[in-house]
């Protein structure tokens, strides 16, 4: 029992290390974040520019997205090859330079989680119309694409297109 024990504890050890690298490796310091809210379709087409430090040696960098479509992504203002799924998004780090860096997405998505499209259709007019979002644990990877991680501070600005009309 001892010996199992001791083995679970090592493997939780060298887990958190390898955990711990990877951040090391990337720090996102800042998010400035542009968004279009389709009301009628409860979709949101965005523009996101993200500010990390990179460690030496990066070999890859990925941030979380769950079913978007993305339109163009560069990095440090030159478009890059990446891949993605519909969970997300993610490029060689061969391209990232150590110290800062920047990456910028323009997306789509129609999220199901994160934030909420509330009375738009709603014909009746008697449910007044929201488009709210609440900040709720990992919920922001549906709607903004990037490293979606609890632990991760950085400081945000955010500009929001909306009908004038509202």
């Amino acid at each position: 029992m001892k010996m199992i024990m001791s083995r679970r504890l090592l493997g939780i050890c060298i887990w958190m290390g390898f955990v711990s690298l990877l951040r090391a490796q990337t720090d996102f310091t800042h998010m400035d974040l542009e968004v279009w809210p389709d009301t009628l379709n409860s979709a949101i087409h965005g523009k996101v520019k993200l500010r990390f430090q990179a460690g030496e040696g990066t070999d890859s960098i990925g941030v979380n997205g769950i079913e978007m479509s993305y339109d163009a992504v560069t990095l440090n203002g030159t478009s890059i090859p990446y891949s993605s799924n519909d969970k997300a998004l993610w490029f060689a780090g061969t391209e990232v330079r150590p110290g800062e860096n920047q990456l910028e997405i323009e997306y789509n998505c129609q999220p199901r989680k994160g934030i909420f499209f509330i009375g738009w259709d709603d014909a009746s007019g008697v449910s007044p119309r929201q488009v709210w979002t609440q900040g709720q644990g990992i919920d922001h990877r549906h709607w903004i694409p990037h490293k979606d991680d609890q632990t991760d501070k950085l400081t945000l600005d955010i500009r929001i297109h909306f009908s004038a009309d509202y």
